[in-house]
């Protein structure tokens, strides 16, 4: 995320985009990530939310971004899913996902929208957030449009009749 963040600095000079972070450290973390963490704190232009967030604060704070960035190892992520991904998509928020994960195969069934990185690396994804900025209120809009066809599709109600259906 530092690196993100790093990488955007023009953005975040320009005022085109501000950056929230929410970190709640680990019981036990490592030196690299305190170090991540107080890069994040010290950078102008990002803010930093170091503390859990109640379900009302987190669910603003999902529908209050215009675009959520969800830089995961695309290997660890093939199948898995997110739920701050689920949790975006179904509140119209555009996302910025790993290429061949389920996540992205999402977006391309038109359960979400936004773009697509091939690479962990702060610039590839600072590429797709500079890709999507100039066109970022139609992104947001096929989003929005996205918003019931996701809440459908990840109905808890919904996913346990597939179970107990197959």
């Amino acid at each position: 995320l530092p690196g993100i963040a790093e990488d955007l600095t023009a953005e975040r000079d320009a005022g085109a985009i501000r950056i929230v972070c929410q970190s709640t450290l680990s019981e036990f973390p490592d030196d690299a990530i305190r170090a991540a963490v107080q890069k994040l704190r010290e950078t102008k232009g990002v803010e930093l939310i170091d503390r859990f967030l109640p379900s009302t604060e987190y669910d603003d704070l999902i529908a209050g971004c215009d675009l959520i960035l969800l830089p995961y190892d695309a290997d660890q992520y093939r199948s898995r899913l997110s739920a701050i991904f689920v949790d975006a998509t179904c509140a119209g928020v555009p996302v910025v996902v790993p290429e061949a994960t389920w996540m992205s195969r999402q977006l391309e069934e038109g359960l979400g929208a936004g773009g697509a990185f091939a690479t962990l690396s702060p610039d590839a994804i600072a590429t797709v957030v500079r890709q999507l900025l100039p066109t970022l209120g139609t992104v947001k809009r096929d989003a929005h449009s996205a918003s019931a066809r996701a809440v459908a599709q990840h109905d808890p109600r919904a996913v346990l009749r597939a179970l107990l259906e197959s």
